[in-house]
């Protein structure tokens, strides 16, 4: 464990000589010749080498780098906060007790295939249906039908196929009917509904642990939990994973000073850890949040801003939850780094960006962002999506792709319609010139 005024050196590891010494402070390392504060990076610099192994090459008093600490670190953490089992409701009762779309509690409509519920008037709904009720998440993408082959040893035209990158729902009949080469079994490794999938799956990817300089001394990394997310974790070093998990774990604590816990009533789970891990899919459909990535933004080795999305298919990507550390806000933090991530959006062809706002910051965000609300009907094709949604905010929307009309050229094969109420005007109104440097994280 390392604490604060804590002594440390800086040593060669070629030559085991002692190049520098300090004392450790919770902005960084206080050099003892200098007495200057320097970050990690920093110090090593400052010691007159050029190794960029700062972590690998700074010691405690018991001989522990910081390399050993943060692995240690993240075991610890990891066994807290990361059990590998899905999110099971409670067994009294199968069904949720909240709107898959709002998040909220009262009468509820049940999916008889899943646990997911729903109000009627979330759904557009004026009475209730009468026969057995599917949710559009556990229905086709393509025909909008529930039926589906259920026998998980048998491979036919009935059978349902997952999207590993957008997560819609697809009959192999459907899928023939598109175009779609004839298969015998269901795929062994990864599948996607359409080579736009595909890209972004790849894209991210690779993007993962890469540092992106931006100016002013910051830059933004993409970070994912879990060691087979990682674009090739049997190439990393043991320095680069750790730096990785280390990253991960302080952009939790970012989140967690930023925001108040946001315990699930049912399941008693911890909604902001669950999201920055990208927990695996889970019994109810609103708790499902496989798929996310953090993206940090840095300066000087400190993680300034944290901000989690997920990106379902070339359709549109989510934001839940974006923040900045206190002392750092009104800074224009949170701005640079929301314009990093719709850059990395716009790059993988993504149309539009949605997040949910609390009713103190809507205004920010629709006039210094250009978001605007959402109609009845696009959210109700959110729901297709598990589109993470908190009671009492207002899901909002922004195009990306500025140029001609909004062409649903997506990866699926869905028809989608999330659009349909966007005009030319709209967009070219939401798209025009620089945003006023205004931060927006949540408190």
């Amino acid at each position: 464990m390392l604490h604060e005024f804590q002594k440390v050196s800086y040593v060669d590891k070629k030559t085991r000589q002692v190049l520098l010494e300090g004392i450790v402070r919770f902005e960084g390392i206080v050099c003892s010749c200098c007495k200057k504060l320097w970050s990690l990076s920093g110090f090593e610099a400052h010691s007159g080498t050029s190794q960029r192994r700062a972590c690998a090459s700074i010691f405690n008093n018991k001989g522990e780098s910081l390399l050993d600490l943060q692995v240690q670190a993240w075991e610890l953490l990891d066994s807290k906060v990361n059990p590998k089992e899905n999110v099971k409701a409670a067994p009294s009762d199968e069904n949720d007790d909240a709107c898959g779309v709002c998040g909220d509690g009262g009468r509820l409509i049940c999916c008889d295939h899943c646990p997911s519920t729903y109000h009627l008037s979330c759904l557009l709904l004026k009475e209730l249906p009468e026969g057995e009720w599917f949710c559009p998440s556990c229905r086709c993408a393509i025909c909008g039908g529930s039926e589906y082959n259920a026998d998980g040893s048998s491979f036919n035209e009935m059978t349902v196929l997952l999207c590993d990158q957008c997560e819609r729902e697809y009959h192999v009949s459907c899928l023939y009917s598109r175009g779609m080469a004839k298969m015998t079994s269901c795929p062994d490794d990864s599948w996607f509904c359409g080579d736009h999938c595909d890209k972004i799956f790849e894209g991210l990817r690779k993007l993962v642990g890469i540092s992106n300089t931006i100016g002013e001394g910051l830059s933004w990394t993409l970070l994912r939990s879990g060691e087979d997310d990682l674009p090739s974790a049997s190439s990393m070093n043991r320095e680069q994973m750790a730096e990785h998990r280390s990253k991960l774990a302080v952009a939790l604590g970012v989140m967690q000073e930023c925001f108040l816990p946001m315990v699930d009533p049912r399941t008693k789970i911890d909604l902001v850890t669950h999201i920055l891990y990208n927990r695996g899919k889970a019994e109810v459909n609103r708790l499902n949040f496989r798929g996310f990535y953090t993206v940090v933004l840095e300066k000087d080795d400190e993680v300034i801003s944290v901000a989690s999305i997920r990106i379902h298919g070339g359709l549109l990507a989510e934001m839940p939850l974006i923040g900045t550390r206190f002392h750092h806000r009104r800074q224009g933090m949170c701005r640079r780094l929301v314009r990093a991530i719709e850059g990395l959006l716009q790059r993988l062809g993504i149309r539009s960006f949605v997040l949910p706002a609390v009713p103190e910051l809507l205004h920010t965000w629709k006039n210094a962002f250009g978001f605007q609300e959402m109609a009845p009907t696009q959210r109700l094709e959110l729901v297709k999506l598990s589109v993470v949604s908190f009671p009492g905010v207002t899901l909002l929307q922004k195009p990306l792709q500025s140029s001609g009309k909004l062409l649903m050229h997506f990866c699926s094969f869905a028809d989608h319609k999330l659009f349909a109420e966007l005009s030319d005007t709209d967009v070219d109104w939401l798209t025009q010139g620089e945003f006023d440097p205004v931060d927006t994280s949540y408190p």
